[in-house]
C-alpha cells in the first residue's frame, strides 16, 4: 500500500504544475506579447510532458500491485483505465502546446489554448475523483496538500 500511494501522490503532485501552467496561460494570454504567450504554451507543453513521464512510472509502480484487495468496487481496474485515460490526454496536451508555442499563428494560440488546457485540466480532475475513490477502497488515508500532520495545536 505505501508503494501505490506514494506512487500516486508524486504523480497527483506534478499534475498540479500542469494545473498551475494552464491557470498562467489562461491568465496572461491576452494581455502578453506574441512571445510571451508563446512561453506560457512551451510552459503548459513542459507541465505535461513532465507528468506524462511520471505518470509512466506510476503505472509502472501501481499495475502489479493487488491493493485494494479484496477489491469489491472494481477501484484498481477504475484506476487503471484512469491513468490510462489520463496518460494519453497528456501526451496529446504536450503535442498541442508545442505546436502553439512553435507555430506561425498566435491568433490560433490565444483562440484555442485555453479551451485545450481546460480540457486537460478536467481529465485531472476526474481522474482525481477516481483515486480518492480508489485510496478510500485501499484504506489509504491521505491529507490535503499543506495540511500538517499529526493534532491541530492551539
Amino acid at each position: 500500500r505505501t508503494r501505490a500511494r506514494d506512487a500516486l501522490l508524486v504523480l497527483r503532485d506534478s499534475l498540479a504544475s500542469v494545473n498551475a501552467a494552464v491557470a498562467w496561460l489562461e491568465r496572461d494570454l491576452w494581455s502578453s506579447s506574441d512571445p510571451a504567450a508563446r512561453g506560457w504554451a512551451t510552459r503548459v507543453s513542459d507541465a505535461c510532458a513532465r507528468s506524462s513521464r511520471t505518470l509512466a512510472g506510476t503505472q509502472g509502480v501501481v499495475s502489479p500491485l493487488n491493493v485494494p484487495s479484496p477489491d469489491p468496487g472494481n477501484r484498481r481496474p477504475a484506476l487503471g483505465a484512469a491513468l490510462t485515460t489520463l496518460h494519453t490526454e497528456l501526451d496529446k496536451c504536450v503535442g498541442q502546446f508545442k505546436e502553439y508555442a512553435v507555430g506561425p499563428n498566435t491568433s490560433e494560440l490565444r483562440s484555442y489554448a485555453v479551451s485545450e488546457g481546460l480540457k486537460v485540466g478536467a481529465r485531472i480532475h476526474k481522474y482525481e475523483s477516481t483515486l480518492e475513490r480508489y485510496f478510500a477502497a485501499a484504506g489509504i488515508h491521505v491529507r490535503p496538500l499543506g495540511v500538517p500532520q499529526g493534532p491541530r495545536v492551539k
